[in-house]
Order: structure tokens, then C-alpha cells, then sequence
């Protein structure tokens, strides 16, 4: 086999003709491209415009070519090549003049200009970096002092909401205590408004028979004994009430066996003579005021109505019927001056 038929053929990269090859002796290789080479000859000239062009783009683009140029886009392409050279040593030719002539017409007055030009804009930057490092310190401050309030806002919520906790609670209080001087208020009017006397002795009618404290003195001698006593304790707290000490007889009341002590000579007698203390007790409440009335008037130890029909409290001196209006009347006068000591000492309290 030839050494002709052991190598191939090329097309050029840039005109995709096919390329002859040469054996080792420097001998063109019969191909079938010599034939159409010889054929498109007269196509060469304008084709060599489009040749030109693509090698243009290869080397100022910096193709990078993979496959072989033939001999015509070599020749182009070093030329190409050589041209560019030679226009970029007359450009750097052109530029290194006029650098050359520029440092040559610039004068010391402009370089002062620009020195101190300089030295101006050097200055402004000084002072530009001092105004930021002004503002920084500012804008630091400005945090700090707004860190500073929303801390003092914070505690100032917090101790609202304390006072404001505080607050409810005294309101609470206050309604509670409003509420409590309120009963309290009623109270003391319906104690100021209840007669201690009245409540503690109650006096009423039984047809003709006088009550006492539920103690009738028209029953057993018990009973009737019982009554006596509690005349007798009620006719002792009126006369301590207005400070009257009782001339003759001092009262000892012991319920049932209550009883009058002579104050001369200490002997104990029954409580028919009562009515004469009574009669004591009366005339000190006129000395107090002597608009008071009593409604049946004691005298000589008697009750007298308004008839001047007289009325012993001692049974002996009097028939049944008698005695028991005696003693009816007896309880209606205490219970005159018990009314009338009542609003006496209430009297007395408001002033």
C-alpha cells in the first residue's frame, strides 16, 4: 500500500476546500480535489472576500482553532496579523506622544491649583468624616436615650398597672367601708330610735288589771309579787336616771321579794308605799319641766283620777275593784315617766 493511501484528507476550517496532502517526499498526493479545484478556479476572487471576513472574526474574536488552515488562510491570516501589529505600535506611537506633550505643557500654577485643590478636598473630607463621626455619636445617643425612655416607659406602665391595682382594691375597700358605715348608720338609728326603757319594761291593760313584763297583778300572789318587782326596779333605774335619791325609803328590788328599807332605823316594810316615791319621782320630772302631766295625780300616797275619786294601792283600804284600778293607774304613771326620761335622755345624748 502507498504512503498516499495511508493518510486523508482536510477541509481548511475557514473555506472548507479540500487540501491536498503531501507524501515524504514532498510530493502532492493525487485527489479528486485537483480536478474541482482546477474547476472553481475563477470562483476564488469572490470568494476571497468572505475568506478574509471569517478570518477577521477568528482573530478578533480569539477563536480558538480546532482543525488546520490551508496555505491561502494562513498567508491571509499572518498578514491580517501583521497589519494589526503594526496599527497598534503607530496607536501606541500616537498615545505615548501626547502623553509626552500633555507633561510637557503643564505648568507648576495648574499643579499648585491642584495641590491645593486638593489639599481643599482633603480637608473637606476631614471635616465630612468628623460630621459623620458627629452624627454617629449622635445617632448612639439618640439610641441610648430612646433605650433609656422606652426603659422609664416600661417602668411607668408597670407602676400604673400597680397603682391602678392599688386603686381597685381601695375601691373595693371604700365600698365595703361605705357599706358597712351604711348598716352601721341604720343601725344606729334603730338603736337611737328604740327606747331601752320601753323594750325592757312593757306596760299594758288587761281589761281592768294592769301588766307588767307579762306579770299580771290580778293573778297569784307569785305572780303579783313578780309584778311589784319589776314596778320597783323600774321606779330605781328611772330615779338614777334623772339622779334622784328617794327620801325615807331606799328600794331593794329583788324580783319577787322586793321591798322598801326605812333609811332612819333600816327596817324592811312591803311596797304599798310605793306611791309616795312615786310622788318624789314627779315632782322632780315637773322641777325638770312643768308642762308634764301625769295622768292620774298622787297625793298623801293615793292616785286620784279625774273625777277626784281616790284610789289606795293597799288592798285593805279599798274594795277589789278598787284596788285593782289603783294599781292599773299606778302602772300608766310609770309609764309616763318612763316615756318621759326616754326622750329626756335622748335629749340629752344629741346635745
Amino acid at each position: 500500500m502507498s504512503a498516499y493511501n495511508t493518510r486523508t484528507s482536510f477541509s481548511c476550517v475557514n473555506c472548507h476546500m479540500k487540501q491536498k496532502h503531501k507524501n515524504d517526499e514532498g510530493e502532492e498526493a493525487p485527489s479528486e480535489t485537483n480536478l474541482m479545484a482546477d474547476d472553481q478556479q475563477f470562483e476564488r476572487f469572490s470568494h476571497q472576500y468572505v475568506v478574509n471576513a471569517g478570518l477577521c472574526d477568528l482573530l478578533f474574536n480569539n477563536f480558538e482553532v480546532e482543525h488546520h488552515l490551508c496555505e491561502g488562510c494562513t498567508d491571509c491570516s499572518i498578514d491580517l496579523i501583521k497589519l494589526l501589529i503594526l496599527n497598534t505600535e503607530h496607536e501606541v506611537e500616537d498615545y505615548t506622544e501626547y502623553l509626552n506633550k500633555l507633561n510637557f505643557e503643564q505648568s507648576d500654577e495648574t499643579l499648585d491649583e491642584l495641590e491645593a485643590e486638593l489639599a481643599k478636598l482633603q480637608q473637606e473630607e476631614k471635616k465630612l468624616e468628623e460630621d459623620i463621626g458627629e452624627f454617629n455619636e449622635e445617632k448612639r445617643t439618640s439610641r441610648e436615650s430612646i433605650a433609656e425612655k422606652e426603659a422609664l416607659e416600661r417602668k411607668r406602665k408597670l407602676h400604673e398597672a400597680r397603682e391602678l391595682s392599688k386603686l381597685a382594691m381601695n375601691e373595693d375597700e371604700i365600698s365595703s367601708l361605705q357599706l358597712r358605715l351604711l348598716n352601721a348608720t341604720l343601725w344606729l338609728k334603730t338603736v337611737q330610735d328604740t327606747n331601752v326603757f320601753s323594750a325592757c319594761f312593757k306596760i299594758c291593760d288587761e281589761g281592768t288589771v294592769g301588766v307588767i313584763n307579762n306579770f299580771s297583778l290580778d293573778h297569784s300572789l307569785r305572780e303579783i309579787n313578780a309584778a311589784w318587782g319589776q314596778a320597783a326596779l323600774l321606779l330605781t333605774s328611772l330615779a338614777k336616771l334623772i339622779g334622784l335619791e328617794f327620801e325615807k325609803y331606799r328600794i331593794v328590788a329583788y324580783a319577787s321579794r322586793s321591798h322598801l328599807v326605812v333609811l332612819e332605823d333600816g327596817q324592811m316594810l312591803p311596797l304599798f308605799n310605793l306611791n309616795e316615791l312615786m310622788q318624789q319621782l314627779e315632782v322632780r320630772i315637773k322641777s325638770i319641766d312643768a308642762t308634764v302631766l301625769m295622768p292620774y295625780e298622787i297625793k298623801g300616797g293615793v292616785l286620784e283620777d279625774k273625777y277626784g275619786q281616790s284610789y289606795s294601792i293597799r288592798k285593805e283600804f279599798n274594795s277589789e275593784e278598787g284596788w285593782q284600778k289603783a294599781l292599773k293607774y299606778m302602772l300608766r304613771n310609770l309609764q309616763c315617766y318612763l316615756c318621759f326620761v326616754s326622750v329626756f335622755l335622748t335629749e340629752d345624748t344629741h346635745k
